[in-house]
């Protein structure tokens, strides 16, 4: 399960059943850092899309080691 956090600007990977943190993508400084994120989105191929509010932009995340 993929959630925003909005306080760091990373995307977090929870495990569903247990609520467990797996990793995080994203971050604060770089080019392509999450601000204010308003929405997330996952294709059939596994990409991750997220929506901005103040970047006003949409960013494409594709799985690891694709």
């Amino acid at each position: 399960m993929y959630v925003i956090n909005q306080n760091n600007g990373v995307v977090d990977v929870v495990e569903r059943e247990t609520g467990k943190k797996l990793t995080s993508f994203g971050r604060v400084g770089h080019s392509w850092r999450i601000r204010s994120a308003h929405g997330i989105a996952v294709d059939s191929k596994g990409n991750i899309y997220i929506a901005e509010n103040r970047g006003k932009k949409v960013m494409r995340f594709k799985p690891a080691g694709k």
